[in-house]
């Protein structure tokens, strides 16, 4: 049972996940795993509470201002149960207090209007950093550089789904043109993901589910 929310003004994909079988005892709260908490944290608390559900690790496909907002609400509502927040260490200065601002030197003067309006800082330092090929809860760390330097995509296989992040959509893909973006990069990313089973399910970042056979378009556009 993976839950699903659209938050913030971009409409991002905040999934939540189950870390074990529902308990038998409906009033104990088991563990998950919160991808993306862009925005609108108290949807996100609403949705916890109602699954009796807390965040074990809060975990960041990126570090883009809308994939953020919500991580440090999360972080102090949840204190009790201390969650692990995780970010690719390429994008953590994302994240860190004393250099969030620096971002919006490398944005352009239109990005930087509408992020200035949505942007909030994220006071806390994330207690992981992650690397390619790291394991965290289910899942595996998969490094797909392109949209920022530090994007990652989660694999989950034991369900046959990836978190795709920004790097991939249904139909589309991240935008290249931001702060550590790279159209080379995240044309080697996407060429890696092509290389995957093609029922594989993609969770990503904005927008409908896909499979990656649905994406083969992809492969012309890299020619």
């Amino acid at each position: 049972m993976i839950e699903h929310i659209t938050v913030g003004r971009l409409s991002v994909n905040c999934w939540i996940v189950p870390l074990n079988e529902k308990n038998t005892d409906d009033t104990t709260p088991r563990p998950c795993i919160v991808i993306d908490p862009g925005a609108d944290a108290s949807l996100i608390i609403a949705r916890l509470e109602t699954l009796r559900m807390y965040p074990q690790y809060i975990l960041l496909t990126h570090g883009h201002f809308d994939h953020t907002g919500a991580v440090s609400e999360l972080m102090d509502f949840f204190h009790r149960h201390k969650p692990e927040f995780a970010i690719h260490k390429d994008d953590a200065d994302f994240v860190n207090p004393e250099k969030q601002q620096t971002f919006f030197e490398d944005l352009s003067a239109e990005q930087r209007r509408f992020a200035e309006v949505i942007w909030a800082p994220v006071p806390v330092l994330p207690s992981i950093l992650l690397k390619a090929d790291d394991e965290i809860g289910p899942f595996k760390v998969m490094h797909t550089p392109g949209h920022s330097l530090g994007s990652v995509c989660f694999l989950y296989q034991s369900e046959h789904i990836l978190f795709s992040g920004d790097t991939l959509f249904a139909g589309g893909i991240g935008r290249s043109d931001g702060p550590g973006g790279s159209t080379a990069a995240i044309g080697k990313s996407l060429k890696r993901l092509l290389l995957m089973d093609e029922t594989m399910q993609v969770f990503p970042g904005h927008g409908p589910t896909t499979t990656i056979g649905g994406e083969f378009w992809i492969k012309d556009w890299q020619s």
